[in-house]
């Protein structure tokens, strides 16, 4: 399995994904009805940051990446790409990653809220790396990610998944210097293509995870995390998904 994750500044400034009747919620819904309804395309997900209500992440989690390539050569795909560009701002064209979560694994535990699992929000971390990585590996880096990872399981989230992008030349976001949900300060320059790794953490609530950010044991753990050689810098937030059911 492999996640197709858009992340865009939404075209309508007050969008509230929440409000029923919300068009531009209404537009995402049809949107990923056409997709469902294709061969490989196995569920789908959207939200809003909490942190800016005003970018939007629509995850579509797809069979292989084959499906996905066949459904952009479908006859009617440039349809569903002019109608997807009416929810995005003009001046920020969206991101697209492709993320094979674990081992190909499904990430819906991670988005969907359940009675077992009430996920009130999802934490998205997005780190950064130079494209190709020259004084580390990959597995070097998910060797420091996973000594951090124990932090996480003995302090309350509902679920954990993490993957590389596909993409190995994405532009690099200009991080704000001592930003409030920046995990590091920025460093990286406009125009630079990176390397992207990305979590999903889900909570019972920010709260819940900003309570976690206070204790003693993630402070001592934490540079597993931030201290990995050549990262460039990482972004954290975190968003409340709706499952979309056809």
């Amino acid at each position: 399995m492999i996640s197709e994750i858009a992340v865009f500044e939404a075209s309508d400034a007050d969008v509230n994904l929440e409000n029923p009747q919300s068009h531009f919620k209404e537009t995402i819904q049809q949107l990923l009805t056409t997709v469902l309804a294709v061969n490989g395309a196995k569920s789908a997900f959207y939200g809003q940051l909490v942190e800016r209500a005003q970018i939007i992440v629509v995850i579509i989690n797809w069979d292989s990446l084959e499906s996905h390539i066949k459904f952009t050569q479908w006859p009617g795909f440039s349809a569903y790409l002019a109608s997807f560009h009416t929810l995005v701002k003009t001046s920020n064209p969206a991101t697209v990653y492709h993320v094979p979560f674990g081992d190909s694994e499904d990430p819906s535990p991670a988005l969907e809220t359940t009675s077992a699992s009430p996920i009130g929000a999802t934490e998205i971390i997005l780190t950064y790396f130079p494209s190709p990585l020259s004084g580390t590996t990959k597995d070097d880096v998910m060797a420091s990610f996973n000594k951090f990872k124990p932090v996480f399981a003995s302090n309350g989230p509902l679920f954990v998944i993490d993957g590389w992008a596909v993409e190995d030349n994405v532009e690099t976001p200009v991080i704000p210097q001592n930003k409030e949900t920046a995990v590091e300060e920025g460093k990286s320059e406009s125009g630079e293509k990176s390397s992207v790794h990305m979590h999903l953490v889900a909570w019972e609530s920010v709260y819940a995870h900003k309570q976690v950010l206070q204790g003693e044991d993630y402070k001592a753990n934490i540079h597993y995390f931030t201290d990995v050689k050549e990262m460039k810098g990482a972004e954290v937030y975190h968003a409340k998904f709706f499952k979309f059911n056809t």
